[in-house]
């Protein structure tokens, strides 16, 4: 479990108007994700999640996603490597249809089978705003690759990454990418 000082940082870190935050590999769990989603729900300054390797699962996830039908300003959220299962995803589905300004979910190597990946399908068809979508490395089978290959050719003109088992080829997305924002990055380990 994460130290109290790693999420007491960043909750000062956010309180400070910080636009970017890197909590990586620092294990703050689902209650770590549960103080932090408080904080950043109705935050106008953070555009970039960094929560890569922190044994966040479905719990933690349900957290992030209540917020994010809040937030207005998170463009990017990564979630890979952590313990987010079917449930998880299908909370962070449901926020993906109302949130209005992310743009990159990253959610490689957790849980998800087909179930999320279904949900994570229908809401990228409701989606006007997410370009991007990591979901490879998860334990999805051929009914949700099927689901996300559908969004996939739906969105084919909006999306412009999806990386699934197996992986698109990149020459179908184009070369535009997400820009990530580099001013105001804070970093806490």
């Amino acid at each position: 479990m994460a130290s109290a000082g790693s999420v007491a940082e960043a909750l000062e870190q956010l309180s400070q108007g910080c636009e970017e935050l890197d909590l990586q590999s620092v294990e703050i769990g689902d209650e770590g994700a549960k103080e932090l989603a408080a904080a950043f729900k109705l935050n106008k300054t953070l555009t970039e999640l960094q929560l890569y390797r922190n044994k966040i699962g479905n719990e933690g996830a349900k957290q992030l996603a209540a917020a994010l039908k809040k937030n207005k300003t998170l463009k990017t959220l990564r979630l890979g490597e952590n313990e987010i299962g079917d449930e998880g995803a299908k909370e962070l589905a449901e926020a993906l249809k109302t949130n209005k300004a992310l743009t990159k979910l990253q959610l490689y190597k957790n849980n998800i089978g087909n179930e999320g990946a279904h949900e994570l399908a229908m809401a990228l068809m409701e989606s006007q705003t997410l370009l991007s979508l990591w979901v490879n490395r998860n334990v999805i089978g051929k009914k949700g690759s099927k689901a996300l290959g559908a969004a996939r050719d739906a969105q084919r003109e909006m999306l412009k990454e999806l990386f699934e088992e197996p992986p698109v080829p990149e020459h179908e997305f184009g070369e535009q990418r997400v820009s990530i924002m580099e001013s105001n990055f804070c970093v806490i380990s």
